[in-house]
């Protein structure tokens, strides 16, 4: 028999999620005040290209990095490169 019940473990989890909402309330409106909508598109964009990257991808990007170039550039042309091809078909 277990010492937490299904009720307050259900309980528990809700006051979780609630705790994460307002945390992520909060950054977005940090985000909102402390950043144009230019530089919060731009990350957005950033993300998507990070988020649909291979593993060895990212690994290759990674090591890149270690060696000097500037990640936000590696990601940046990687978005421009992404969005000319898209516009080439």
């Amino acid at each position: 028999m277990s010492l937490i019940s299904n009720s307050d473990s259900i309980t528990r989890a809700a006051e979780l999620r609630k705790m994460k909402k307002d945390k992520l309330e909060r950054l977005i409106s940090h985000a909102r005040r402390d950043y144009t909508a230019d530089e919060l598109a731009l990350g957005y964009l950033r993300y998507e290209v990070l988020r649909t990257l291979s593993p060895r991808a990212f690994a290759n990007w990674n090591k890149r990095n270690l060696a000097g170039e500037n990640f936000d550039d590696i990601v940046t042309d990687a978005l421009v490169s992404c969005e000319d091809s898209n516009e080439n078909h």
